[in-house]
């Protein structure tokens, strides 16, 4: 799915966007702060890790 298209459904439903690159808070910069750009520094990690990292980090 384009970025483009990330962007505007995370907008709609007030979601959260959640990525390893700093590509979405470009964008954020750019265009306001809806929806929310979250950047995860984690290096290359696959996206197990990242949900494993983000399980533990929440509770």
């Amino acid at each position: 799915m384009p970025d483009a298209e990330i962007w505007r459904l995370a907008a709609a439903e007030g979601a959260v966007v959640v990525r390893k690159h700093k590509d979405f808070l470009d964008r954020a910069a750019v265009r306001g702060t809806t929806p929310v750009a979250l950047l995860l520094g984690v290096g290359n990690a696959s996206t197990r890790t990242l949900l494993r990292l983000l399980a533990a980090s929440v509770g």
